[in-house]
């Protein structure tokens, strides 16, 4: 006989629930390091379609701890953000104050950027004045 007492029927499926969630944990953060990581830059011209300012400031965070609710203030900083038209999709990329001044919409700007490898999501990684369309 066994010196180990048996285990009740409803406590057996919590290691094997607990298994599939840190599967399931590890299966999204594996998924979305290859499909973002050691990806190519790529070169290409995109329409300038819009342009977002977004000031510094504080937001709120609302944290629900043991029944209680805190809310959490956290420093944001400013964006420049230009919305852009990159080989027929829709994209955004952060640029610096002065080129954002300078640029205006419907303009055409140089684009250094990744496709990732399954969501086929394109990944702006910077934002230069166009030059010369047949230098690249």
């Amino acid at each position: 006989m066994s010196d180990k007492p048996a285990l009740p029927p409803g406590s057996r499926v919590w290691p094997c629930l607990g298994t599939l969630i840190l599967l399931a944990v590890c299966g999204y953060y594996g998924f979305g390091a290859l499909n973002r990581t050691g990806l190519p830059a790529r070169q290409g011209f995109a329409t300038v379609l819009d342009k977002a300012y977004y000031p510094p400031g504080t937001s709120y965070q609302t944290l629900n701890i043991g029944g209680r609710a805190f809310i959490r203030p956290y420093q944001t900083a400013e964006a420049y953000v230009l919305k852009l038209r990159l080989n027929g999709q829709e994209t955004a990329g952060l640029v610096p104050k002065d080129f954002y001044e300078t640029v205006a919409t419907n303009t055409e700007v140089n684009v250094t950027y990744e496709v990732t490898r399954f969501t086929r999501k394109l990944l702006v990684v910077e934002v230069r004045p166009a030059s010369a369309k047949g230098q690249n």
